[in-house]
């Protein structure tokens, strides 16, 4: 089982950062080759990604609370607040902002300083989620090594 949770949430990590760059790769080019196409295309990108990515999310902290039961590591408990900081701000994205977003879109607002600024807090939000999800892929070769050799050392004595 602990085989299962490090590999697993490996590749949900790696799916959902995955996600997160492609988009920061994506939509700049949708934009830089044809404006009228990414007008259309970028946010139904956008909506993709924020329909997986709390699925992801879901299960990537599952996964860590599995891992933390199992090594009641302090890496682990780390890992699982980053994951939680990371959740609640997609969460903030999908349920805040990108709403009015798309409300401003369909008002043909989309040039408006209230769009730029929540399309401002959106970058804000899925870039401060690449770096969380970055250290968390920071700490996965020590989580991953800690799981294998699963000692169950309670966070006291893992100082």
């Amino acid at each position: 089982m602990r085989y299962f949770i490090a590999y697993v949430g490996m590749l949900v990590w790696a799916m959902w950062l995955g996600a997160l760059i492609s988009l920061f790769i994506f939509v700049p080019t949708l934009f830089h080759n044809d404006r009228d196409i990414a007008l259309q295309a970028a946010p139904q990108l956008f909506h993709v990604f924020e329909n997986i990515q709390p699925f992801l999310a879901g299960i990537a902290l599952i996964l860590a609370v599995g891992a933390f039961l199992q090594t009641k590591s302090w890496w682990t408990l780390i890992t699982m607040v980053l994951l939680l900081i990371a959740a609640a701000f997609a969460a903030v994205s999908r349920i805040a902002i990108t709403p009015r977003m798309d409300a401003l879109v369909a008002q043909g607002q989309s040039g408006s300083p209230a769009f730029m600024q929540l399309h401002g807090m959106s970058m804000g939000i899925y870039s401060a989620n690449i770096l969380w999800l970055l250290i968390v892929g920071l700490l996965l070769p020590h989580l991953i090594s800690h799981a294998i050799r699963s000692t169950r050392q309670p966070i006291a004595a893992s100082i």
